[in-house]
C-alpha cells in the first residue's frame, strides 16, 4: 500500500452487486485503485476489462500471485465467500466481504482466527449503515435524543427478488432471505439500539405470488431480545405481488425513555419527545453506488489507519448467528439464545477493542 493509493481486488466482480455497486463505488474514489477483478465468467471479465481497464483472473490464487493488493473486496453468491475470506486473509490481505460472511458459525470463527493470526482486517460490508435514512437515525438516537432505547421495530415489505433458474439463492442451500438479506435487517436494527441480539424467536410463513421464487418462507415474524435488555421485532415480509421495479418498503420505530423516532425511508428520521417536541435531525444525501463507496472508503481508512473497522468481526458473526438461529426456531418452535462468539457480555466498544487486540 503506497501512502496515497490502496489497491482493492474485487472477487465476484464481473456481475450482481460487484459491478452494478462495488466497482462504480471504487472507480469514484481517488485514492482508491482497481487492482483486478475475479470471476467465473470469461465473457463478462472481459467486458468488465474493457470497462475499467483493470487486469481479470478466473482464479483468486492467480489474482493474488500476479497483482499487487491490499484489500479483498469479495462479492460473489454467498457460498463462496467463506473459502474466499479464509484464503484472502490467509494471505495476508484485509478484506471487505458481503453479507453474509458465511453460512454457518464454524467458517464465521475460522475467519475470525484466521485474521487474528496474519494481523488483517475483516468487515462485513453492511450498506445499510451508509445511506442517510438510517444514519440519521441511529445518530438521533446515539445522542439520546429518546433517552435509552427500549424497543426497536423494522420492517421489509416487498415482493420476491427475481433470480435466474439456475442462480444458487434458488436453492435450499443458499438458507434463504433471512440469511442472505436478514443479516441487514439484524444489523441495522442493533447497530441503531446500540446493542447486539441475545435471543430470537421466530414464526414464518411461505405464499408464493410469483413462480421465480426463492425457496423457503418468504414471510417471517421475528421477535428478538438484545443485551441491553431492549426487545425489538422485525418483520421481513416478501410475499407481496408487486410489478418488478416496484421498490421495497423499508422502515424503523425506536421507542426510549423519553420519545419515540421513526423513519419510514425518507431521508430523515422524525423524533417525538414526550414533552410534545418534533424534530428532524439532520441527514446524509446518498444514493446506492455513493452508499457503497462511503463503506468502501471507511473499512480502507481503518485499513491506512490501523483502527478497528465500523463493522466489527465479533459483532457480525453475533448478527450472522441471529438469521441462523430464525431458522432453528421456526424448525424446532422454540426461543433461541445466541452464544457467538464467546464474550458475549461485552458491548460495542469493547468488542471493537477486543479485536484489535
Amino acid at each position: 500500500m503506497s501512502e496515497e493509493h490502496t489497491r482493492i481486488l474485487v472477487v465476484g466482480g464481473a456481475g450482481g452487486v460487484g459491478k452494478g455497486s462495488h466497482l462504480p463505488a471504487i472507480a469514484s474514489l481517488p485514492a482508491i485503485d482497481l487492482a483486478g477483478v475475479v470471476d467465473v465468467s470469461d465473457e463478462a471479465l472481459r467486458a468488465v476489462s474493457e470497462e475499467y481497464g483493470c487486469p481479470v483472473y478466473m482464479d483468486l490464487q492467480t489474482a493474488l500471485d500476479s497483482v499487487d493488493v491490499d484489500v479483498v473486496d469479495i462479492c460473489s453468491p454467498d457460498f463462496a465467500h467463506a473459502e474466499q475470506a479464509l484464503q484472502a486473509a490467509r494471505s495476508g490481505k484485509h478484506v471487505l466481504c458481503e453479507k453474509p460472511l458465511a453460512l454457518t458459525i464454524e467458517d464465521a470463527l475460522a475467519i475470525r482466527e484466521a485474521a487474528r493470526a496474519s494481523k488483517v482486517k475483516v468487515m462485513v460490508a453492511q450498506v445499510m449503515r451508509y445511506q442517510s435514512r438510517w444514519r440519521s437515525l441511529q445518530r438521533a438516537v446515539a445522542e439520546g435524543r429518546v433517552g435509552s432505547p427500549v424497543f426497536g421495530r423494522f420492517t421489509m415489505r416487498g415482493a420476491f427478488f427475481s433470480y435466474p433458474a439456475n442462480s444458487f439463492y434458488r436453492t435450499p442451500e443458499s438458507l434463504g432471505e433471512i440469511v442472505h438479506n436478514g443479516m441487514h435487517y439484524f444489523d441495522t436494527l442493533a447497530w441503531i439500539l446500540g446493542t447486539r441480539p441475545a435471543w430470537v424467536s421466530a414464526e414464518a410463513l411461505e405464499h408464493y405470488p410469483l413462480d421465480d421464487r426463492l425457496p423457503g418462507p418468504n414471510y417471517w415474524n421475528i421477535q428478538v431480545g438484545f443485551e441491553s435488555g431492549a426487545l425489538g421485532h422485525i418483520e421481513a415480509n416478501l410475499a407481496l405481488d408487486q410489478p418488478r421495479g416496484v421498490r421495497a418498503e423499508q422502515a424503523c420505530f425506536i421507542v426510549g425513555t423519553q420519545g419515540t423516532i421513526s423513519s419510514d425511508g425518507a431521508d430523515a428520521a422524525i423524533v417525538e419527545q414526550w414533552d410534545g417536541q418534533y424534530s428532524w435531525p439532520a441527514s446524509w444525501p446518498s444514493g446506492v453506488v455513493q452508499s457503497f463507496a462511503d463503506e468502501i472508503e471507511d473499512f480502507v481508512a481503518a485499513v491506512r489507519q490501523d483502527g478497528p473497522p465500523s463493522v466489527g468481526l465479533d459483532w457480525s458473526i453475533r448478527i450472522l448467528e441471529a438469521c441462523l438461529a430464525c431458522l432453528e426456531a421456526v424448525r424446532e418452535r422454540r426461543r433461541v439464545d445466541l452464544v457467538y462468539p464467546e464474550a458475549a457480555d461485552r458491548n460495542v466498544s469493547e468488542l471493537a477493542e477486543m479485536e484489535e487486540d
